[in-house]
């Protein structure tokens, strides 16, 4: 801002800032950063709206951009084409928006898909991958409430990693709630 500082004062229409030694230079402004906030804040309440204060300072030629709520950061076309929002599906509750990774590098491809795995899910690939567990020795894991899992994987040990691909152990809700 300090390239911008004249600007500012005209845009505001309050010419005696310029002279006033409590912003007269960068290191004033910052240690007056309070007054400075409130003198602004003032200033921005005369408009009827954030767009008529942005169009002031567009018209004025000093950078800025709004605050974006939640849900207008959610639903920005930049922030969606970018993938800084991203819309995932998931197999329970079905679609919904989440933050996606706001830096983007040349050489490190986005994920084309995302989903998070349940509770557990991985417990036994893990256990078995890693450290060689057998199937009795992840039972008893379980028994011994070492282990847990979310009830929509099931609950009886013995079938544990019957399957290799992810998720399909995974029962329906209505399963669960027989």
């Amino acid at each position: 801002m300090p390239h911008q500082w004249k600007q500012l004062v005209a845009a505001m229409n309050l010419p005696a800032l310029a002279d006033d030694p409590r912003f007269s230079t960068p290191r004033a402004r910052r240690d007056n950063n309070e007054a400075l906030k409130a003198v602004i804040e003032d200033w921005l309440q005369t408009f009827p709206s954030r767009d008529a204060a942005i169009k002031a300072l567009e018209t004025a030629r000093i950078p800025c951009a709004p605050v974006l709520t939640l849900h207008e950061a959610i639903a920005h076309p930049h922030l969606r084409e970018r993938g800084t929002v991203r819309r995932v599906k998931d197999w329970m509750i079905g679609e919904f928006d989440i933050p996606g990774m706001p830096a983007k590098f040349s050489e490190w491809p986005a994920a084309p898909s995302l989903s998070a795995a349940l509770l557990g899910e991985h417990n036994e690939q893990v256990l078995r991958d890693l450290l060689s567990m057998s199937n009795s020795e992840i039972a008893a894991l379980y028994d011994e409430n070492v282990l847990v899992r979310d009830q929509l994987l099931g609950t009886d040990a013995a079938k544990f990693g019957d399957k290799n691909e992810p998720g399909a152990s995974r029962r329906s809700a209505a399963e669960v709630a027989k």
